[in-house]
């Protein structure tokens, strides 16, 4: 199963859960060409109760390290 995207988009992207401020977040992270994930930036979820309200992203690859998270993944 190659997710929501298929083609050239299977595996482009990963995620890995952190929190921002207490909110929950994800550090992006983009396929290379050598076939190792690149920091990409983060996704920030607001949340209204138990639903899900809002989704802010930050596209800037020096982000994940904010986060503890690494620059790049295999």
């Amino acid at each position: 199963n190659d997710g929501m995207f298929g083609g050239n988009a299977a595996h482009r992207w990963r995620l890995v859960q952190t929190h921002a401020n207490s909110a929950p977040a994800f550090g992006i992270y983009q396929r290379t060409e050598a076939n190792r994930y690149q920091a990409f930036g983060l996704h920030v979820l607001e949340c209204e109760g138990d639903k899900l309200s809002q989704i802010t992203n930050f596209i800037d690859p020096s982000l994940p390290a904010r986060f503890a998270l690494p620059d790049e993944l295999e």
